[in-house]
C-alpha cells in the first residue's frame, strides 16, 4: 500500500507543485492579478513532515501568507482549484552536477525547486548566482560545492583535467579558502572511489574537514570502501555524498554513525539504473505523469544500457546501507547525482526506490523537502507554514 499511495500519487504532486510554480513564475498578462498572490483550495496538503487537517494555502509577494481550512484570500489573487491533487513543498534534490545550466532548468519543470549542486564548474557559480538574485525564474534555486577537493589520479580529475590536485595536509587551509572565495558553499571531498582511481590519504582528508569547520562550512565526502566510510565517518565529515553502494560491515558502521550523525544522501537511482533490475529510471519515457515533460537528450539518457558491472556491486547492498543509516539515526537527504537532461524526473524515481527499500511515503517525501532545507540552513523553504 506505501508503494501504492507514492507511485499513484506521482501524477497528482507534481500537478500540484508545478500549478504553484507556473502560478508564481508566469509571464503577466491581462487576465492575471497584479499583485501575484494567489490561493490554492480544495487540496490535500503534506507540509514537509506530515499531511494536514488543511484544504488551503494562500501566498502574497511571494510568501505564504496562510494556511488552513478555507483561508480568506489574499486582495486581487487567483484562485486554484486543487480538487483531487496533493501540494507539497517544492522538492530539493540534494545531490545533483550543475555542469551545465539546463539541469537546472530540467529540474523546475519537474517540481524541483531546489537543486544542491555536489560538483560544478566554478566559473559559473557567480554569474549563475547572480542570475539567480535577479529572479531567473526559469530554473532551479541551487547551492554548490563548487569544485571538489581530490588528488592527483582521483576521481574527478577525468571530468576536470585542468584542476589542482591536493598533495598535503598543509595545503588544506588554502585549498578550502579558494573554495570560499569562488563562491562554495559547502566542501565536497572525494576520498576514494574503488579499485581505478588514487584515494586520498587520510591525513589530508580529516586535514580539509578541519579547515573547513573552521571556516564554518559543512563537508561533504564521496567515499566508496568500506573502510574509507568508517574513516570518513570518525573524521567528523557531516555527509556523506552517497548511501554506501558496497557491503558495510557490523557493527563498526551503525556505532560510527550513531557517535558521529553524519547525513547521507540517497543515490539509489544511480545504482539501480547502472546494476539493478529493476532500472526504473529507464521507464520514465512512458510514464504518462514525466514522459510527456522529457525532451529527446532525457529520453536518449535514461534508455541507455547498464555498466558491466565487473566489481559486482549489489544494489541490494544499496538498500541494506539506507535501512542501516536510518536505524542507527542518520539523516537521509533524497538525491539522484543527476547531471544531465534527465534532472528533476529522475527524483520521483529516487523516492519511489526509497520506499521500496523500506521508507514510508511521509518519510521519503519529508527527505526531499523539510529534511535538506533544515540541514543545508535553508530556512526560506522545505515547509508549508505561514512566512516560507
Amino acid at each position: 500500500m506505501r508503494n501504492h499511495w507514492l507511485t499513484k500519487s506521482m501524477a497528482s504532486l507534481m500537478v500540484a507543485i508545478c500549478v504553484a510554480v507556473a502560478a508564481l513564475v508566469a509571464t503577466p498578462s491581462h487576465a492575471e492579478p497584479k499583485s501575484g498572490a494567489f490561493v490554492i483550495r480544495n487540496v490535500r496538503i503534506f507540509d514537509g513532515e506530515k499531511v494536514l487537517d488543511a484544504d488551503s494555502v494562500a501566498v502574497a509577494d511571494g510568501k505564504i501568507v496562510a494556511v488552513g481550512k478555507d483561508v480568506a484570500s489574499p486582495r486581487e489573487s487567483q484562485v486554484i482549484d486543487g480538487s483531487g491533487d496533493t501540494l507539497l513543498p517544492g522538492l530539493i534534490d540534494s545531490h545533483v552536477h550543475a555542469w551545465i545550466r539546463p539541469v537546472l532548468e530540467a529540474g523546475l519543470a519537474m517540481g524541483v525547486t531546489t537543486e544542491l549542486d555536489m560538483f560544478m564548474w566554478s566559473v559559473n557559480i557567480e554569474p549563475w548566482r547572480k542570475a539567480e538574485l535577479k529572479g531567473a525564474f526559469d530554473v532551479a534555486d541551487f547551492r554548490t560545492a563548487g569544485t571538489a577537493i581530490t588528488v592527483a589520479g582521483g576521481h574527478g580529475m577525468e571530468d576536470v583535467p585542468t584542476m589542482k590536485p591536493i598533495s598535503s595536509a598543509e595545503q588544506a587551509q588554502a585549498f578550502v579558502d579558494e573554495r570560499i572565495a569562488q563562491g562554495s558553499d559547502y566542501i565536497k571531498i572525494i576520498y576514494d572511489n574503488g579499485p581505478y582511481f588514487a584515494a586520498m590519504p587520510k591525513d589530508i582528508m580529516v586535514a580539509i574537514i578541519k579547515a573547513a569547520h573552521k571556516r564554518g562550512k559543512m563537508v561533504v565526502v564521496h567515499v566508496f570502501s568500506p573502510q574509507g566510510y568508517i574513516d570518513v565517518i570518525n573524521a567528523g565529515a557531516d555527509g556523506l555524498a552517497h548511501v554506501p553502494i558496497v557491503k558495510m560491515p557490523e557493527p563498526a558502521f551503525r556505532d560510527a554513525v550513531k557517535a558521529h550523525h553524519p547525513f547521507a544522501i540517497t543515490t539509489l537511482g544511480y545504482t539501480d539504473f547502472f546494476f539493478g533490475s529493476g532500472r526504473l529510471q529507464s521507464k520514465l519515457p512512458e510514464d504518462p505523469s514525466i514522459g510527456p515533460y522529457l525532451g529527446p537528450p532525457a529520453r536518449q539518457i535514461l534508455q541507455q544500457p547498464g555498466f558491466n558491472n565487473p566489481l559486482h556491486i549489489s544494489y541490494a547492498d544499496n538498500e541494506a546501507a539506507l535501512r542501516m543509516l536510518r536505524d542507527a539515526g542518520a539523516p537521509l537527504l533524497a538525491g539522484t547525482d543527476a547531471n544531465d537532461a534527465q534532472a528533476g524526473g529522475i527524483l520521483h524515481t529516487e523516492l519511489e526506490l526509497m520506499v521500496n527499500a523500506g521508507l514510508t511515503p511521509s518519510e521519503a517525501l519529508t527527505d526531499a523537502t523539510s529534511v535538506p532545507a533544515r540541514i543545508f540552513s535553508l530556512t526560506d523553504r522545505g515547509k508549508i507554514v505561514r512566512g516560507m
